[in-house]
């Protein structure tokens, strides 16, 4: 009877085991398709927002192109007025 009962508790025993890992690995696995969502989430949110500041960079610098164009002529006309003798 003795060899019963040790048979007995050793079933047991991985059973017992088996209760609670189980839900752990679904809570795992759970744990890691939320994070995956979350980061595909926020990889697109970044993206977008990527994409935006680099539709105002590309607006911003196209107003700026001619006036840039212009303040470095006006900056080699004035230097040229202000120094054009020493550079003869």
């Amino acid at each position: 009877m003795e060899g019963k009962d040790l048979a007995g508790s050793s079933n047991r025993e991985p059973q017992e085991k088996k209760k609670w890992v189980e839900p752990v690995k679904a809570l795992l696995m759970a744990l890691a398709t939320l994070s995956t969502a979350w980061c595909s989430y926020q990889s697109a949110a970044w993206t977008r927002e990527s994409n935006r500041l680099m539709n105002e960079f590309n607006a911003l610098e196209r107003r700026a192109g001619p006036m840039c164009g212009l303040s470095t002529g006006v900056f080699f006309v004035v230097v040229s007025r202000l120094f054009g003798n020493r550079f003869n």
